[in-house]
């Protein structure tokens, strides 16, 4: 755009030649922008026949002569708004039946796009929660034998710790989708609106005022360009959520094997490891102190709104702390507590009672036991609270945005300019700069290095160049100078030229004014023949 609002006619003899200049551009500019709505099987001729209608019913050939007089402001507002303009044009054209056969609209890409990834993330959810239920089924049936701090309990109490992680995602991914598709299908009606009031204006009407039916028009071109954004959101996040479909569907360690049966023959396997140690409740060495905080229970009435507000995920807190590290879903059924502003359920009756006790208790014992086990931080929604964003995998990220220091040894950035401009046209500019820059014996007008520049600042050099700027040397003083001028008018004029090779800057003109007015004409020559040369007199030189 902008060598569209930077076109101006600078000679009225090229005036038509500046007008299909810009045209051309702006064809150029409105199929880029038509290439990011329109399919790859579209047809190029068919398409730019659609924009060029478009162009040339908003904006003729014949008002260009004065559009590109405009101030550069108006005329970037004016390219957007036909940019907006020559889309809901084409948007139009396809929902009559008038035109763009193969112009499929952004909303039906979104739709497909949307379709496929969320059947994905479902099927993928469906794997995960299988495997959860397997991990569980495993646990349920050995931990009585093997022991909370067996390694095969352990094991399978971090796959399944794993998978749940990976739930968690997809459930928020799925959500995700549901949500923008919500907002996509609230855009397209209202683009179905406008096309609705439009067609309500035009009726059976051949011709109709501009304003009456453009801003409608550019309402519904602005609409699909907010649909394409989110269709480009979408495909970005369908990209990034490739690799949390391949480690939930094939994750790099030796899953637990399906069923009771392999899964009892891989208990077998160990056998031969000590039983785990049962773990015991901190509260009593909590309750010493007198830390505890007060706990009530809830009323039965109040439970079923409470819900969405529990804590930890609606996992029981007990649980976690006595089970090393066990996740076990809270039953609200049997009733809820209440510690402050925050809720917390419970597997059994037997863990609120453990609860109620030492609330506090726990709720420190959890807080130390997430440090040891991170991953347990999303799944029980603590990313977002202070206590653990720290460890919250967008903090992580934001670390690696902030500015990295300088090397000791080298003291600098790699690159020293703030700002580094990398395309062709810039570059040539500098190439011109750095050529004037260039210097020889012949000082130029073009030179930057001009022997009188006060403001430049020659650096020390350490040998000897042909810019009579270096150090130790200056360059010599060639005069020419005319002699025996004075009286009437003859031709014995001799013609004098001379150098001088002098260490200190002299002015040639002082040093001829300043000798003494007893000095004869001889004495004067002689002060100039250290290397002078002789000519004879000449009309040229007269």
């Amino acid at each position: 755009m902008g060598f569209i609002v930077d076109v101006k006619a600078g000679d009225i003899r090229k005036l038509f030649e500046i007008v299909e200049l810009l045209h051309g551009l702006m064809m150029e500019y409105l199929v880029e922008l038509s290439r990011q709505i329109d399919t790859d099987e579209v047809v190029a001729d068919l398409r730019n026949g659609e924009i060029l209608e478009a162009l040339e019913s908003v904006l003729p050939k014949k008002v260009l002569l004065y559009w590109m007089d405009l101030p550069q402001e108006e005329k970037i507002l004016q390219m957007e708004e036909l940019a907006d303009v020559v889309i809901g044009i084409r948007v139009f054209n396809k929902c009559m039946q008038r035109g763009g056969e193969q112009f499929i609209l952004p909303y039906t890409k979104y739709e497909v796009e949307s379709d496929n990834l969320r059947k994905r993330v479902q099927d993928t959810i469906k794997l995960v929660d299988s495997r959860v239920a397997n991990c569980i089924l495993g646990i349920r049936a050995h931990v009585g034998e093997f022991g909370l701090g067996h390694m095969f309990i352990v094991r399978l109490r971090d796959e399944l710790t794993y998978f749940m992680q990976a739930a968690v995602y997809l459930n928020s991914l799925d959500i995700f989708i549901v949500e923008r598709l919500n907002e996509v299908i609230n855009v397209r009606e209202y683009s179905a609106h406008c096309v609705n009031r439009i067609v309500g204006t035009i009726g059976n009407r051949k011709n109709i005022p501009a304003e009456l039916v453009y801003p409608e028009l550019r309402r519904i071109g602005m609409y699909q360009r907010n649909i394409l954004q989110e269709y480009n959101l979408l495909r970005a996040h369908s990209v990034a959520a490739d690799p949390l479909f391949a480690l939930s569907e094939k994750p790099e360690f030796v899953m637990a094997p399906m069923g009771s049966r392999r899964l009892e023959i891989k208990a077998k396997n160990f056998l031969f490891l000590p039983r785990g140690s049962s773990l015991e409740c901190p509260s009593d060495s909590i309750l010493e102190i007198g830390g505890c905080q007060r706990a009530t229970l809830v009323d039965d009435g109040q439970v079923e709104s409470l819900k969405s507000r529990l804590e930890y995920g609606g996992f029981c807190p007990v649980s976690l702390v006595v089970k090393n590290g066990m996740l076990m879903r809270g039953d609200t059924k049997i009733g809820l507590v209440q510690t402050g502003d925050k809720f917390y359920a419970f597997a059994d009756e037997e863990a609120m009672g453990r609860f109620l006790k030492a609330p506090q208790a726990y709720l420190r014992s959890i807080h130390a036991f997430l440090l040891k086990m991170p991953q347990l931080i999303h799944i029980l929604g603590l990313h977002n609270t202070q206590a653990f964003s720290y460890v919250s995998i967008p903090k992580i990220l934001q670390l690696f945005k902030e500015p990295l220091p300088s090397d000791f040894g080298v003291q600098t950035c790699a690159h020293a300019l703030p700002i580094h401009r990398w395309d062709e046209e810039t570059l040539e500019k500098r190439v011109q700069a750095l050529k004037k820059m260039r210097t020889d014996s012949t000082q130029t007008k073009e030179s930057h290095f001009h022997r009188h520049n006060l403001c430049q600042v020659y650096p020390m050099k350490e040998k000897w160049t042909q810019t009579g700027v270096s150090r130790g040397t200056t360059m010599a003083h060639h005069v020419r100078v005319l002699h025996n001028l004075r009286g009437d008018l003859h031709e014995n004029v001799k013609v004098v030229k001379a150098t001088f090779e002098m260490e200190d800057t002299v002015d040639l003109y002082q040093l001829n004014r300043g000798m003494n007015a007893d000095e004869s004409e001889e004495s004067r020559l002689r002060i100039c023949e250290g290397r002078a040369g002789e000519e004879g007199p000449s009309s040229g030189d007269l």
